[in-house]
């Protein structure tokens, strides 16, 4: 994602997994100079057991972000991600003045 407003943002999606692979997770990278790649696992719960996963705290610096899906595996082993959301943290207006 490009254009950004710099600040935090959750990253959140609906994801359901049948297991075995050596890796399943969501992730956030790019969102600015020497940052950390930040992953959320993905349990294998089966089907239809659908989980909210959810990247808290990214703190974007450079108006960017990348959000990837990552299912590493065999033939068989399978990953479902659905409704994938990206959000500002909106400071409450009462919270960004000091009152006297």
């Amino acid at each position: 994602m490009t254009g950004l407003t710099n600040g935090t943002y959750t990253l959140t999606a609906q994801a359901v997994g049948g297991g075995g692979q050596s890796a399943a997770f969501l992730s956030a990278k790019n969102y600015g100079t020497g940052v950390a790649e930040l992953i959320a696992p993905i349990p294998a719960l089966g089907w239809p057991n659908w989980q909210t996963i959810v990247i808290s705290g990214i703190s974007v610096t450079n108006g960017q972000l990348t959000i990837g899906v990552y299912s590493a595996g065999t033939g068989g082993q399978w990953l479902s991600i659905d409704a994938i959301t990206v959000s500002a943290h909106v400071i409450p207006h009462a919270a960004r003045f000091a009152f006297r």
